[in-house]
């Protein structure tokens, strides 16, 4: 019996669907995502998002929509609303990008990048860098936080092309965060930025880039929203070394922030907030793409069968992805698994197209 035919639907229900397919990623991090396509066709059926963590929702529609219940065109637009109106009465409502923090892919995306450079590189190369913003006046700070995406593109940009000639170039991880305690302090939004980059040879003891660099990197992205920033005397740019894991490094912030977000939205500032939260280099994201493996129906009919009987030697968590459709019933279309660095190494061995080293 297929094992996934019998978990479609909550215990004591039978299934209306057979020879179910299954769908599935396994992340360098060793979480895994698996969906069941039931192969029926609803392409007019649609769902109702209710689930209690928009994230769920989220990484059933990552899955490519596998029930088949929302329009091609429309998966998209869906994918922000979590109350009982249907998508096509609700996009003009939809809430602007950044205004949750950073999701669930985001830290997803971000711990497996991390785990990309400490993988292809040691970590004494690694700086684990965070650049502020000094105070400015109000006008000044309000323009720069509305422009955030940009000053992070302009010293990215620097970064990259001063790394270039190492070789280095788009081998970074970053991070954006409201500084809470100027926030509870002064209740203005100042943003910074936690960014992990590869900054010395290996077997070298002196940085590629020093403090004096950086901070000038830094003040330069910002002078064009804020010229007031090149008055500043003091601009604090702190750099170190990556002793630890940097999934760990950046866990923390990433842990942090939702109720910090909610605050500053409460406080009628939700423009001061950023788009976009989190970012990687463009060779750290085609690593990270070559360490995801697409799992095949039959290993997604294995794990959906671990995920039944929860956590063990293979399986560190799993909670299941429940939708609602438009008829108020209640779907178990997914599991979201952490798998064990072990069993993850061989899922990722079997199924990625690991590339060589850098």
């Amino acid at each position: 019996m297929n094992v996934s035919t019998c978990a479609v639907l909550p215990v004591g229900v039978t299934p209306r669907y057979t020879n179910p397919t299954m769908t599935g990623r396994v992340l360098p991090t060793g979480k895994c995502t698996i969906g069941f396509d039931p192969g029926h066709d609803t392409a007019e059926e649609h769902i109702y998002l209710t689930g209690q963590d928009r994230a769920d929702v989220k990484e059933y529609l990552a899955l490519g929509d596998p029930l088949g219940a929302l329009k091609i065109e429309t998966v998209a637009r869906a994918a922000p609303y979590l109350d009982n109106t249907p998508y096509f009465e609700q996009t003009a409502s939809r809430a602007p990008k950044g205004r949750e923090g950073i999701t669930r892919k985001g830290r997803d995306s971000v711990k497996s990048g991390g785990l990309i450079l400490e993988s292809y590189h040691d970590r004494s190369q690694l700086s684990f860098l965070t650049v502020t913003v000094p105070p400015l006046s109000g006008e000044s700070n309000e323009n720069l936080n509305r422009q955030w995406g940009k000053v992070c593109h302009r010293f990215l940009v620097s970064l990259n092309r001063a790394l270039k000639p190492h070789g280095y170039d788009g081998r970074f991880v970053y991070v954006s965060e409201v500084q809470e305690k100027r926030w509870k302090a002064t209740g203005d939004v100042y943003l910074h930025l936690h960014i992990v980059f590869v900054n010395r040879h290996r077997g070298s003891k002196v940085w590629i880039l020093d403090i004096p660099a950086l901070r000038s990197m830094w003040l330069s992205a910002m002078a064009p929203d804020a010229p007031e920033v090149m008055e500043c005397p003091w601009v604090q740019v702190k750099a170190e070394e990556v002793k630890k894991s940097v999934r760990n490094y950046l866990a923390k912030y990433l842990s942090k922030g939702s109720q910090l977000t909610k605050e500053v939205i409460d406080a009628d500032k939700a423009e001061e907030l950023p788009g976009h939260w989190w970012g990687q280099g463009r060779r750290v994201k085609r690593r990270v793409d070559q360490h995801t493996a697409k799992l095949p129906a039959e290993a997604c009919d294995l794990l959906w069968a671990m995920a039944l009987e929860g956590a063990g030697e293979e399986v560190t968590w799993c909670y299941p992805i429940m939708v609602t459709m438009a008829d108020g019933e209640e779907k178990h279309v997914g599991w979201s698994i952490q798998l064990s660095d072990d069993f993850a190494k061989e899922m990722l061995s079997l199924y990625a197209e690991l590339p060589p080293k850098w």
